[in-house]
């Protein structure tokens, strides 16, 4: 024979409506249902009832606009009546002062043009100076692409720190008579690394310049990211990084253009890097320009203009 049993539940749209959330359920079992399946209805219910009141909250929540990833529309929307133009160029000419040693960092992912970037800096600014020493120090010493580079070390330890410090006491016996450029590409994978914090800070005091390659803006200190000279932002695989690098280096310059959310911000980088696109701020100046690689040698790349 069936009987009838009752579950309390607690049901949150009816106490917002009621003002008493108890609900009474009622469920109809046999005669020989035993106590453990008496347990798992009630358990059931309970459950089913829990799962009502999550998907009626979440109802109640003012949902945000989707992130719209028209890159046009977003543009119209921030800008609908003024028209700005991003020129790319296929050349860079760091804005090097000639009486200390400048710092140079290039943030990106790898297969970005980072690398190929770095090394065209060196050959185009440092290495035609005679005076210029020039050590690089990559995980592939032994690689073509560094086959003009003739100091070259394939680590960055303890032992590359008394290198670089050595390079400051030469120069502390000889009033800055040397020129010392140490390249670092991709090596780093230390979070504050005390001697590259060094190298920005107060080694370019020694007529020490420093390049860095790196992928993550969170490898350099806040002090050190503020005292760079020049930044290169390339495009990054994670939103997180790129947010990171706008954060720091070009929140203000994207709000100027009229892009002010921050999701907007991270498609135009994006849209701006993409294809080995860079970004180039000059931290002494505060100019900023937009470059693009020609990776395959082929006639000079052509000016692409975004409007906005």
């Amino acid at each position: 024979m069936d009987k009838k049993i009752v579950i309390n539940v607690y049901d949150a749209e009816r106490y917002d409506k009621n003002g008493s959330g108890l609900r009474r359920i009622t469920e109809t079992i046999s005669d020989n249902t035993s106590q453990g399946d008496l347990d798992t209805l009630i358990s059931e219910v309970k459950n089913d009832q829990k799962l009502k009141n999550t998907q009626y909250r979440l109802s109640l929540v003012k949902k945000p606009p989707p992130v719209d990833l028209n890159i046009t529309k977003i543009i119209e929307e921030n800008r609908p009546n003024n028209e700005f133009k991003l020129e790319y160029q296929d050349d860079i000419t760091l804005d090097l002062d000639p009486d200390t040693g400048n710092t140079t960092v290039l943030f990106g992912s790898s297969k970005q043009g980072k690398t190929t970037t770095m090394l065209e800096i060196l050959k185009k600014q440092y290495i035609p100076n005679p005076n210029n020493i020039v050590t690089l120090f990559c995980r592939n010493d032994h690689g073509e692409i560094y086959q003009d580079i003739e100091l070259k070390c394939n680590t960055f330890n303890n032992k590359a720190r008394d290198y670089v410090l050595l390079q400051k006491f030469i120069n502390s016996k000889c009033k800055n008579k040397y020129n010392f450029t140490n390249a670092i590409d991709d090596i780093i994978n230390v979070r504050y690394s005390k001697i590259l914090n060094e190298m920005i800070l107060t080694l370019r005091n020694s007529n020490i310049s420093t390049l860095i390659c790196l992928q993550y803006v969170r490898l350099l200190s806040k002090q050190a990211r503020g005292n760079v000279n020049n930044v290169l932002c390339f495009q990054s695989n994670t939103d997180e990084n790129t947010e990171e690098i706008i954060k720091v280096y070009l929140r203000n310059h994207f709000k100027k253009m009229g892009i002010k959310k921050l999701p907007d911000m991270v498609i135009l980088y994006k849209e701006i890097t993409k294809n080995h696109g860079f970004i180039y701020v000059n931290m002494r100046n505060g100019n900023i320009s937009y470059h693009r690689l020609n990776l395959n040698n082929s006639s000079p790349i052509t000016s692409i203009e975004i409007n906005l």
